[in-house]
């Protein structure tokens, strides 16, 4: 009887490796994904930020009714819209942000705002973002009213 016959077929070892292999391949596609899910959630806050930003402006100025963006450290972190001396204004509300993809840096309480008529704010000011895609400034242009949101160079 001749032993030399074998079956074709793979070896645990060789079926091992193949799995291997497909799964590294597999892996650095979720890696880049990750990277831009981050990108586009801190372009969506940024953009949902300047929006609200502009909707209380532009309030301001329209309806003759003064208007204020208030950046609350702390344990949770958020920015506050509101109409100045209505509890319950449609517009009134809160923008948290997320915890360990966006953060405000530093941890004093600030207000800016817009006054009715003109909305134009009364001091010239900066607020710093920090995001998983970097370090953000939002700035405050004194009498133009208006403002930019920038990346800050890395340090």
């Amino acid at each position: 009887m001749d032993m030399k016959t074998r079956e074709a077929g793979f070896t645990l070892i060789e079926s091992i490796l193949l799995l291997m292999i497909t799964a590294s391949l597999l892996l650095v596609p979720m890696l880049s994904i990750n990277k831009m899910i981050d990108s586009i959630q801190t372009d969506l806050f940024f953009r949902e930020l300047t929006s609200n930003i502009t909707l209380m402006q532009n309030h301001a100025i329209l309806n003759g009714e003064t208007t204020s963006v208030q950046f609350v450290p702390g344990a949770v972190d958020q920015v506050r819209f509101r109409v100045n001396n209505q509890t319950t204004h449609p517009l009134n509300r809160e923008l948290k942000l997320e915890n360990g993809l966006y953060e405000l840096r530093g941890r004093e309480y600030s207000t800016f705002s817009f006054a009715r008529d003109t909305g134009n704010i009364s001091q010239a000011n900066t607020r710093a973002f920090r995001t998983t895609q970097g370090d953000y400034e939002l700035t405050y242009w004194l009498g133009s009213g208006r403002f930019e949101i920038t990346k800050t160079a890395d340090k």
